[in-house]
């Protein structure tokens, strides 16, 4: 019995001291500040995705919730308990995302306010956008593809290079956006506010730009193919060398627009308004320009083999040069024209060069 004892207790102070560097182990391994500062960041990372409604994810909202965590030196010291409910009742507030591989798949994010975040090669296919605040976003290289965007703002917004691939832009407003070199082939622009937009080299072909506002827009070097710009301002565009082939402009708008080599080869351009218009060089074979208006437009170097034309009495002063290729009507052409200058002509000349026409 006494041997027993004896044994029990031996194994009664052997078990102490085993729970007493037990205690002493688990209470350097665990860091009581790290795992209250992760219960914050849990409970307000919940109440930014009740807030905004998105699905993130995983791993990025980890890497950008990481990244504003405190450096190691502070991290020893005790949190204010106080402070953490203060920061719990506090209501949430518009979050920046600067991670380039953030990916937001079908995230409803309509109507959020989202000035000046940077999303940056973000992958945001087919993302519910309708009417988000946008204004100078950064959404260079972002993947927009079938993205809805109807209503959105985003002006001044930086989209350089993004995929907006079948995006839905009705209505949007993207004055002074820039999207040079995007890809928006397909992409529904009816209606939209693109009034001062870079769309230098973007590319558009089989967009839908109805109605759309161009005025003033660069549209240099941009791939139109097959676009439709029916009744769209483009008065005083930049059109320089885009290609317009097969597009369809008719009731369009591009009063002192600069197509100078752009290509408008079979394209629609039956009522629009082409005043002023500048296209020197410009490749119109095969185009509709019946009922166009054409006053005071330059043809000079164009080539218009085989085009429509409105009614030749209908067209006053309009510039063509002795290399323009007309292609039908050239005989009334010439016989209603008279030379300004050498190799160049007006065609129906007003005022006193009307005279001169007379008196040939």
């Amino acid at each position: 019995m006494t041997e027993f004892m004896y044994e029990t207790t031996t194994v009664t102070q052997w078990l102490d001291l085993r729970r007493e560097r037990f205690y002493a182990e688990l209470g350097e391994r665990l860091d009581i500040a790290a795992g209250l500062q992760e219960v914050l960041l849990t409970e307000n990372y919940r109440g930014l995705v009740d807030h905004i409604q998105e699905n993130l994810d995983v791993e990025a909202g980890l890497a950008a919730i990481l990244s504003v965590l405190p450096d190691a030196s502070t991290q020893d010291q005790p949190p204010d308990i106080g402070s953490l409910k203060a920061d719990q009742n506090r209501p949430p507030v518009r979050t920046e995302i600067t991670s380039a591989a953030v990916a937001i798949t079908n995230a409803p994010l309509g109507s959020a306010d989202w000035t000046g975040t940077d999303l940056r090669g973000a992958d945001l296919t087919g993302t519910n956008l309708i009417r988000a605040v946008l204004r100078c976003a950064k959404l260079g290289g972002a993947d927009l593809s079938r993205t809805a965007l109807t209503g959105a703002d985003l002006t001044g917004a930086d989209l350089r290079g993004a995929d907006l691939t079948g995006a839905n832009l009705i209505r949007a407003v993207l004055r002074r956006a820039k999207l040079g070199g995007a890809d928006l082939s397909r992409t529904d622009l009816t209606g939209a506010d693109l009034r001062g937009v870079d769309l230098g080299g973007a590319v558009l072909r089989g967009g839908d730009l109805t109605g759309t506002n161009l005025i003033n827009a660069d549209l240099s070097r941009a791939d139109l193919t097959e676009a439709v710009l029916r009744s769209a301002a483009l008065i005083g565009a930049d059109l320089i060398r885009a290609d317009l082939h097969s597009a369809v402009l008719i009731g369009a708008n591009l009063t002192d627009a600069a197509l100078i080599g752009a290509d408008l080869t079979d394209a629609e351009l039956s009522n629009a308004n082409l005043s002023g218009a500048h296209l020197i060089g410009a490749v119109l074979c095969g185009a509709d320009l019946t009922g166009a208006d054409l006053r005071r437009t330059d043809l000079s170097n164009a080539d218009l083999s085989g085009a429509g034309l409105p009614l030749i009495g209908a067209i006053t002063e309009l510039k063509w040069s002795g290399k323009t290729v007309w292609g039908r009507d050239t005989g009334e052409i010439r016989a209603r024209s008279i030379e300004q200058s050498k190799g160049v002509y007006v065609l129906n000349p007003s005022g006193r060069q009307v005279d001169a026409l007379a008196a040939r």
